[in-house]
């Protein structure tokens, strides 16, 4: 795997510069079922990474309850 590090003035993938192309996907708002080719169709945008968030009070509506299931599980 190339190595990443932090230039200077800017990102560097084996050593050559690099641009951080990111776009965002809320995956609690698609069906899974669409999760690859969401993920695809950033690809062929030119994005190299994607970014989401976690709704916690999805994930965890009371103390103690975790749901991970359906369009809620992250692995």
């Amino acid at each position: 795997m190339p190595e990443f590090a932090i230039g200077e003035t800017d990102f560097l993938l084996a050593g050559r510069p690099f641009q951080i192309l990111s776009g965002a996907l809320h995956y609690f708002r698609v069906h899974p079922d669409l999760w690859a080719d969401r993920v695809d169709k950033a690809r062929r945008m030119g994005l190299n990474t994607i970014e989401t968030y976690v709704p916690w009070n999805a994930h965890a509506p009371e103390p103690d309850r975790f749901d991970l299931s359906g369009g809620l599980d992250l692995d």
